[in-house]
């Protein structure tokens, strides 16, 4: 499952090479769920950073100013990061208590005003309403696909499952274009939101600026 490896030790994803005369390039998404966040939680702070084209630095800088003011250190970042990447992912106050260093205490005197930046709050009590409003359990994700759910899971959890859910209906419609562009064949492996090219070095560049633009979407 090369999409769950850490990213600071590249040592498995090294022993993958394209093939002889090719070069290797990777694409993925920026910011893939903050933004579908942004999309259905209508968090106006996560709306401005996108709207105002990123002009307070990395996604991580923006919610660490928001979290603990602009003068914010760089552990308090490091912080920001932390819940960026685990709270996507359902991680509840344990599990970012151990991935922070931070107690439960500090964990769960920080995290309302995290769900709350990210309109975690807001989409997830959408949720709930939409699942108690249904006969049958389910979410429908960007692409229009069902996904079903256990209304007795934790909030982040179900918000997961949409958020997932829409990012993989984004890989796969690019895929789609990719394939009918002649460019799926130079497809080397996709990882979460990220696909990995090998590439004919004369081509390359060119191939892979192609590639780039059949992949985005403003949908």
């Amino acid at each position: 499952p090369l999409q769950t490896l850490p990213s600071n030790d590249p040592m498995i994803r090294r022993c993958l090479l394209p093939p002889k005369k090719h070069s290797w390039y990777s694409l993925d998404y920026s910011n893939q769920e903050p933004r579908l966040l942004a999309h259905y939680g209508r968090s106006p702070e996560l709306l401005r950073y996108f709207t105002e084209g990123g002009a307070h630095g990395s996604i991580h800088d923006f919610v660490a100013g928001e979290m603990f003011g602009q003068g914010y250190t760089k552990e308090q970042r490091s912080i920001a990061k932390v819940f960026g990447l685990a709270r996507s992912y359902g991680a509840q106050e344990e599990t970012l208590a151990v991935s922070s260093g931070l107690s439960i205490g500090e964990v769960e005197r920080i995290l309302p005003r995290y769900d709350e930046i990210m309109g975690l709050d807001r989409y997830g009590a959408q949720v709930d309403r939409m699942l108690a409003e249904r006969e049958e359990p389910y979410i429908v994700t960007v692409g229009g696909r069902r996904v079903y759910i256990d209304p007795d899971k934790v909030m982040t959890t179900k918000v997961n499952f949409a958020m997932q859910g829409s990012g993989a209906d984004m890989m796969k419609d690019a895929g789609i274009r990719l394939d009918r562009a002649g460019l799926a064949d130079y497809l080397i492996v996709p990882v979460h939101d990220e696909n990995t090219f090998g590439l004919p070095r004369e081509e390359a560049d060119g191939m892979a600026r192609e590639a780039q633009k059949l992949m985005e979407t403003d949908e």
